[in-house]
C-alpha cells in the first residue's frame, strides 16, 4: 500500500434501503463507487451509525479514494424504521445486514466491521450465508462482541434485575406504553448501557456525554425490546463460518457488557485472526481507544489489499492469535 494518500473527501451519499419485511433502513457512504473495496460497518445496541465517527475519518485520511465505507442504521435505531417486536432478533439483523450488502455491493470485495450487536450481526449474516463468504465479503472485523452464553456474564446478566425483566416484558407486549415513559426505561436500562460503557481509565466527559446522547435517541421499545436477543444469543455456527478469511477480533479489558473471554474465544476459532486486547478499555472502544481500533481496522484491510485478485484465502499469512 502507498505511504501518500490524497486528502480525504467527503463523497457524502445518503439513501434508504428496504429490508426483507419491508422496515427502511438508511445508510451513508462515503468514498467513489468504483473504490476497489468496499467496507460495510454495523453498529451496536442503543447507538446508530455516529458512533463510527471517528474511524471514519481516520479511514478517509488513510485510505482517500481507495476504499468506499458504508454505514447504516440498523432496525429501530437512528433514522431507520421502527422494529416489530418479534423482529428484534439478531437472525433477523442478519437478514438486515444481507439487504444492505446486496443493495450497495458490486463488484469490489467487501468487509464488515461490526461492534457489540453489530458484531453479533454479523456472526448471523455468516451462519445464514456461507456462499458468500471468500467472495464479496473477504474480511471480517468484531469489536466488543460475543457469540454466546451472554447470561452467565456480561449484559444478558442484567435481566435478572425485577424492573429490566418488568420493562423488557412492556416492551415487547405494550411497547405504546413506554411512549411517555422514556425516565422508566432509561433507570431500568442505566446498568445495562451506561455504567458499563467505559472501562477503568479515566473519560473524558465529552465522550461520556456521546455515548449518552446516542443512547438518548434510541426508543425505550427499541433499548427493552433487543434485550431477549441477547439471553438466547448463539452464533457459534457464525463463527465458524468465518474461518476462511482473515479477521480482526478486538475488545477492552474492562469490557463489563461483552467480557474479552468472548473475543478470547472467538479468536481462537478463526486461525486467520488478529486478536486485539485493550487494556482498560470498556465496551465504548472504538470512542474510548479510538485511534487503537481504528489501526486495527487499517491492518485488517491492508491484509485484504495485499491480497491477490480475486480474493482467496491461500493469499493471506495468518496472523498469531494471543492475548
Amino acid at each position: 500500500m502507498s505511504t501518500t494518500f490524497e486528502p480525504a473527501i467527503r463523497w457524502e451519499r445518503r439513501s434508504t434501503i428496504a429490508a426483507d419485511d419491508g422496515v427502511p433502513l438508511v445508510t451513508r457512504e462515503y468514498g467513489p463507487e468504483a473504490a476497489p473495496l468496499t467496507v460495510i460497518f454495523a453498529h451496536g445496541h442503543c447507538l446508530n451509525m455516529q458512533s463510527w465517527e471517528l474511524q471514519r475519518s481516520f479511514l478517509q485520511c488513510t485510505f482517500g479514494s481507495e476504499i468506499r465505507l458504508v454505514f447504516y442504521d440498523q432496525r429501530g435505531h437512528g433514522e431507520s424504521g421502527p422494529a416489530a417486536p418479534d423482529t428484534m432478533t439478531i437472525e433477523q439483523l442478519g437478514q438486515d445486514l444481507d439487504s444492505v450488502i446486496r443493495a450497495v455491493g458490486g463488484s469490489a470485495p467487501i468487509a464488515l466491521v461490526g461492534h457489540s450487536m453489530g458484531g453479533m450481526s454479523i456472526l448471523s449474516w455468516a451462519r445464514q450465508h456461507p456462499e458468500k463468504i471468500g467472495f464479496p465479503v473477504v474480511a471480517a472485523g468484531l469489536i466488543a462482541t460475543a457469540a454466546s452464553e451472554l447470561t452467565g456474564s456480561g449484559i444478558a446478566r442484567s435481566l435478572s434485575n425485577p424492573l429490566v425483566l418488568a420493562a423488557t416484558t412492556v416492551a415487547r407486549h405494550a411497547p405504546w406504553i413506554l411512549g411517555a415513559g422514556r425516565v422508566v426505561a432509561g433507570k431500568a436500562c442505566e446498568r445495562v448501557v451506561r455504567h458499563a460503557a467505559y472501562g477503568r481509565a479515566p473519560i473524558h466527559p465529552r465522550l461520556i456525554t456521546c455515548a449518552n446522547t446516542l443512547i438518548n435517541d434510541t426508543a425505550s421499545a427499541t433499548i427493552l425490546g433487543f434485550l431477549p436477543a441477547f439471553v438466547h444469543l448463539d452464533e457459534t455456527a457464525g463463527v465458524k463460518a468465518l474461518a476462511p478469511i482473515p479477521t480482526m477480533v478486538l475488545c477492552g479489558s474492562g469490557d463489563l457488557m461483552t467480557p474479552y473471554t468472548h473475543s478470547q474465544n472467538i479468536a481462537e476459532q478463526l486461525p486467520l485472526s488478529e486478536l486485539v486486547p485493550v487494556p482498560d478499555a470498556g465496551h465504548m472502544v472504538l470512542r474510548e481507544r479510538a485511534p487503537v481500533v481504528s489501526e486495527a481496522i487499517v491492518r485488517l484491510l491492508t491484509r485484504v489489499r495485499a491480497a491477490r485478485e480475486p480474493y482467496t484465502p491461500a493469499a493471506v499469512e495468518p496472523a498469531s492469535v494471543g492475548a
